[in-house]
C-alpha cells in the first residue's frame, strides 16, 4: 500500500530526496493559482518559501498534504513524498499520511485550535488516529510533548483551554501536535507572523531542535527574509504562483537574481540598515526642537477578575519635539499599546498628566475633549476591523470632515480626492469599499482618514505588523515623506526594532509597564544598555548573517 511505502523509515541521509514536487498546478474555481511549480526537500533539511501574499506558498504547502480551501484543486504535476505520489493517494490513505508522516504548524493557532477544548484533547487527536496508545498513555504522551515543544509546567497547560495561554504558548501546542508522531517533514506555514520578536525566536528555535533530535525535514512558509536567512538551508522564492529563484541562504540574499527577489531583499527590514531619516540631526551640540508632547507620571491599573490588580503602565513619562518620532518598543504585554490609547484618550488615565502644545489634555473631557480630537489622531494595526466594510472610501474619509466642520459641504468631495492623492491613490478609490482593497491600500486610507483633521500628533500603533514587507516599505516611506512635508508627530508603537530603526529618531524600550531604556535610536541600537535591549536586539530575524554585508538595490 502507498501508506505502508510512505511511512517506513528512510536510511536518514540529508543527501536523500524527501520530497519532489514536479511541474505542480493549482487551480482554484478554473483559475490557476499555481504555474507548474517545481522543488525538493533533502531528508534533514530546512527549505524556506518566500513570497508575498498571493505568491501561492501558502497554496504550495496545502496541496502537498491535501488541504487546499474550497474550490481548489491539483490540475497537473507530481507530489513526490518517499518516491509516493501524493496526488494520487485515496482520501483515506492521505489521512493516514497527515500528522503521522507530514506534520502541520498553522499560522493562526486560534483558529486551528478548538475553543471549548481542553488542550490534552485536542493534542491527543492525532495519537488516537495514528497510535495504538489507549487514553492513559496518550495524556501522559501529551504532557511529554507539551514539554518537548517548550511549555513550563505541561501538566498544568494540558488541562487548560486555548484562551487561557498567551499566542507563544499556543503556537508551542500546535508544534507538539505536528510532531506528535515524528514526522519525518513538518511544515511550518507562517508559524510566528503574529508573534512578538523574541517568542517568534523561542518558537523558531523550538522548531529547530524538534528537527535535529528528531531527523525531520523542514519546509518553513515565511513572508520573511530575515526568518528564511536565519533558518533556512535553502530558499525558494515565489512570486504570483511561480518560482523565479532558488538556491542557498547565502546566494538569495548576497546575490540574488531575479528583480523580484532584489525587490524583496531591499524591502525587509531586518535585512537592511540603512535608515529612512537622518540620526545625525539628533546627535549632541545639536539644540533639539520644543517637545510638542510631553508626558509626566502616567499610569493605569486594570483590575484582574478574581485577581491582582495589573499596572499596566507604571510612572511614565517622555517628550517628543515636534516634527519627529518617538517609538515605543516591546513585547506583548509591556503597556505600549495602553500608552497609546491613553495618549489618544481612549483609555482612561489613572494618574498623570499629558500635554500637547502646552496644552493639559489629559484632564478634558466631554465636548471639549471632542473638540480636541482634531489635534491627535490614530493609526491602528488592522486596516480592515478599523474601517467600515458597509462604508465607501469617500464616506470614510468624508466622516471626520464632517464631525470637526473642517470643510464646508460643498468642497468635502475635493478634500477626499485630495486626501486620496496625499497617499498616493487614486480619485476612482473613493466610490470603493475596504475589501475591495489590498491591506496596503486599506492602511493608506486609515492614514488619510487620521491626516483628514490636520493633527499636530499622529499615533501608530503597530501599523505595518499585519503586512507584507514590500508593502510595508511603502507605508514606511509615505509616513516619512508626511512628516517631512507636513511637520507631522509621531509616536509609534511597535515590537518590531528592525522597523523603528528606519522611521524613528528617538526611542523607549517598555517591560511589564516600565521603562527599562530610553534614547535616540543610534545609541539604542549601537550600544544598548539593558540585558532586555540586548535580548530584543539578538530576536531581530536576520541577525544570525548580520555580519555578511548584503546589496541595497
Amino acid at each position: 500500500m502507498p501508506t505502508q511505502i510512505i511511512t517506513e523509515e528512510l536510511p536518514g541521509a540529508k543527501s536523500q530526496r524527501l520530497l519532489d514536487i514536479r511541474d505542480l498546478r493549482v487551480a482554484y474555481n478554473n483559475v490557476e493559482a499555481l504555474h507548474d511549480v517545481s522543488l525538493d526537500v533533502m531528508a534533514g533539511e530546512t527549505v524556506a518559501i518566500v513570497g508575498e501574499s498571493g505568491s501561492g506558498k501558502s497554496t504550495t504547502a496545502q496541496a502537498i498534504i491535501s488541504l487546499l480551501t474550497r474550490g481548489g484543486k491539483v490540475t497537473g504535476g507530481e507530489i513526490l513524498f518517499a518516491g509516493t505520489d501524493l496526488t494520487t493517494v485515496s482520501t483515506k490513505e492521505m489521512r493516514g499520511i497527515r500528522g503521522r508522516s507530514i506534520g502541520l504548524i498553522p499560522q493562526d493557532p486560534m483558529l486551528s485550535l478548538n475553543a471549548v477544548k481542553r488542550i490534552t484533547d485536542q493534542v491527543s487527536e492525532v495519537l488516537r488516529i495514528h497510535t495504538p496508545l489507549n487514553a492513559k498513555q496518550r495524556h501522559e504522551r501529551v504532557v511529554e510533548l507539551l514539554a518537548d515543544a517548550g511549555l513550563r509546567d505541561p501538566e498544568i497547560v494540558a488541562g487548560q483551554y486555548p484562551f487561557q495561554l498567551s499566542g507563544g504558548m499556543r503556537q508551542r501546542v500546535l508544534i507538539a501536535s505536528a510532531i506528535a508522531c515524528n514526522p519525518r517533514l513538518i511544515i511550518a506555514d507562517e508559524p510566528t507572523s503574529a508573534l512578538d520578536v523574541t517568542v517568534q525566536r523561542q518558537i523558531l528555535d523550538r522548531i529547530e531542535r524538534v528537527s535535529a533530535e528528531h531527523g525531520a525535514a523542514v519546509i518553513l512558509i515565511t513572508h520573511d527574509l530575515g526568518v528564511a536567512a536565519d533558518r533556512a538551508n535553502r530558499i525558494v522564492v515565489m512570486n504570483k504562483g511561480e518560482v523565479v529563484e532558488r538556491g542557498s541562504a547565502r546566494q538569495i540574499l548576497t546575490q540574488p537574481q531575479a528583480d523580484y527577489t532584489k525587490r524583496l531583499v531591499a524591502a525587509a527590514p531586518s535585512m537592511k540598515s540603512l535608515s529612512l531619516i537622518d540620526h545625525d540631526e539628533d546627535e549632541a551640540g545639536i539644540s533639539p526642537p520644543e517637545p510638542l508632547v510631553s508626558v509626566q507620571g502616567l499610569r493605569k491599573t486594570f483590575q484582574r477578575p478574581g485577581g491582582e490588580p495589573l499596572t499596566a503602565v507604571d510612572d511614565m513619562s517622555f517628550a517628543i519635539p515636534a516634527g519627529k518620532t518617538l517609538a515605543i518598543v516591546g513585547e506583548s504585554g509591556s503597556g505600549k499599546s495602553t500608552t497609546a490609547r491613553m495618549m489618544v484618550r481612549l483609555e482612561d488615565i489613572d494618574e498623570g498628566v499629558i500635554r500637547l502644545g502646552g496644552e493639559v489634555i489629559s484632564a478634558v473631557s466631554g465636548a471639549k475633549l471632542r473638540r480636541m480630537r482634531k489635534r491627535f489622531q490614530m493609526v491602528y494595526q488592522d486596516p480592515f476591523g478599523s474601517l467600515n466594510p458597509r462604508w465607501t472610501i469617500g464616506g470614510i474619509l468624508e466622516e471626520p470632515l464632517r464631525l470637526h466642520n473642517i470643510v464646508p459641504r460643498s468642497q468635502r468631495r475635493a478634500r477626499v480626492r485630495e486626501l486620496l492623492e496625499l497617499v498616493s491613490l487614486p480619485a476612482s478609490f473613493e466610490f470603493r469599499r475596504p475589501r475591495q482593497l489590498s491591506g496596503g491600500q486599506r492602511q493608506r486610507v486609515a492614514i488619510a482618514r487620521a491626516l483628514s483633521v490636520e493633527p499636530e500628533l499622529v499615533v501608530c500603533d503597530e501599523p505595518v505588523s499585519a503586512l507584507d514587507v514590500s508593502v510595508q516599505a511603502q507605508i514606511l516611506e509615505l509616513l516619512v515623506r508626511l512628516q517631512e512635508e507636513r511637520g507631522l508627530t509621531y509616536l509609534f508603537i511597535s515590537h518590531d526594532l528592525a522597523v523603528v530603526r528606519q522611521i524613528a529618531h528617538n526611542v523607549i524600550i517598555m517591560q511589564k509597564g516600565q521603562v527599562v531604556e530610553r534614547g535616540n535610536t543610534s545609541e539604542i541600537f549601537d550600544n544598548p544598555r539593558e540585558e532586555y535591549t540586548k535580548e530584543l536586539l539578538a530576536a531581530i530575524p536576520g541577525s544570525r548573517i548580520e555580519q555578511e554585508t548584503l546589496p541595497h538595490f
